[in-house]
């Protein structure tokens, strides 16, 4: 079971308040990057929670189906994921730590990610957008950082 999985477990059982506060911090689009479908149910997680309505697995599927979000087979693998989530021993108050993992785990991708982009370009691509790709990707790494360290509740690092 992957962290975004554990992370949608948590959410189902949490109220709305807690969701809306947690995925505001480890947002569905960091989500998106280690697992798609988890992302897009977090996506309407957050959208109930911020209107004060707690994600639970039966309203979160209801919402899932009104919305056409089961279609096809992206929407078979969201389908899936949220049986997943039901099926999976997760406690709302461990959502913090659960946000946690996701986040640095999101943050170690992307970190690989630039690299990888780095070293492929570093021979041959022009020195600008070098540059670009350094300072860019370097801003959303260094944000997702800061994120990190609030939802673990340490104090940023300079």
């Amino acid at each position: 079971m992957s962290e975004a999985e554990t992370l949608l477990a948590a959410v189902i059982v949490a109220p709305a308040g807690q969701v809306a506060e947690i995925l505001s911090v480890c947002r569905p689009e960091d989500v998106r990057l280690l697992d798609a479908p988890a992302a897009t149910a977090l996506d309407v997680a957050a959208e109930l929670a911020v209107a004060g309505i707690a994600p639970g697995a039966t309203v979160l599927n209801a919402e899932l189906l009104r919305r056409g979000l089961y279609a096809g087979h992206v929407g078979e693998l969201v389908k899936v994921k949220l049986l997943d989530a039901v099926t999976t021993m997760a406690h709302a108050e461990l959502l913090p730590e659960y946000a946690a993992s996701v986040l640095a785990r999101v943050f170690r991708a992307r970190l690989a990610a630039a690299g990888e982009a780095l070293a492929a370009g570093a021979d041959t691509a022009p020195e600008s957008e070098l540059w670009q790709l350094l300072t860019r990707e370097g801003a959303e790494l260094r944000q997702i950082r800061e994120r990190l360290t609030a939802v673990r509740g340490e104090r940023p690092h300079v």
